[in-house]
């Protein structure tokens, strides 16, 4: 699938918005694997001040170029099938994407099910 020889020739779509997952998303950035968009939660307000705050994930991203995409949802949702569907991703890597991207909410066109790489953390 991905491997050091083909980090550059496939395409991958990442989606997360923790800390946790822009540690995985660095990791890739910094192994120059070709990460085509970035998917993450949308700006919320944070804080005493109630300053609207962009995730980890997004911070990186556009720090290193890669574009952002914030749906509101995934559900139902035409447009993120045609940017994905734009973007043509050989993988997508989710790591700690809290937006509905179980394979029943995110309706992906079936092949993508194949093309997914799903990583989230437990408090157990």
């Amino acid at each position: 699938m991905l491997n050091i020889e083909n980090r550059k020739t496939k395409r991958i779509v990442f989606m997360g918005t923790p800390e946790f997952a822009a540690v995985s998303l660095k990791s890739l950035i910094d192994n120059n694997f070709n990460i085509v968009g970035v998917f993450t939660n949308p700006d919320k307000p944070s804080g005493r001040g109630m300053k609207i705050t962009m995730s980890p994930v997004k911070e990186l991203a556009l720090n290193n170029n890669i574009p952002v995409f914030q749906p509101q949802k995934l559900r139902k949702n035409e447009e993120v099938l045609e940017i994905l569907n734009n973007l043509n991703p050989d993988v997508i890597v989710v790591v700690a994407y809290r937006k509905n991207t179980s394979k029943g909410n995110i309706r992906f066109p079936k092949i993508w099910m194949y093309k997914c790489a799903w990583l989230f953390t437990s408090k157990i």
